[in-house]
Order: C-alpha cells, then sequence, then structure tokens
C-alpha cells in the first residue's frame, strides 16, 4: 500500500496519512516518519529525542 492515498473514491473510506519506520536496537531506537514512499522523512528521531525535522522548504537539526 502507498505511504499517503488520496483518491477521491477511496473503497475502503481510509486514508493512511503517514509510514513509521522503527529501528530498535540493544541501547536505542531510531524512527523515520515518512508521508510520501517518494520523498525522505518529515521527521528522524532517536528514543524520544527529534533528530531531524524537514517541511517541503526547511531542513532542520535539533540539539
Amino acid at each position: 500500500m502507498p505511504i499517503l492515498r488520496e483518491q477521491a473514491e477511496d473503497p475502503d473510506d481510509e486514508n493512511t496519512l503517514a509510514t513509521a519506520l522503527i529501528r530498535v536496537g540493544i541501547d536505542k531506537v531510531d524512527w523515520q516518519v515518512h508521508e510520501r514512499a517518494d520523498t525522505s522523512s518529515r521527521y528522524r528521531l532517536t528514543d524520544t529525542r527529534l533528530v531531524q525535522f524537514s517541511d517541503d522548504e526547511h531542513l532542520s537539526t535539533a540539539n
């Protein structure tokens, strides 16, 4: 299934807004949140700390 479905005539009346890729390691959890399959992640986190945020115009790295 695509990450984001925007069809006007969606057969199951449900749209996926985002997909999270979660990697669980021995000492940390890395997260990436994607809005679309063909773009880089919108958010990147390690454990609960925001590492990176991007929108259509900006890319920010959290300190």
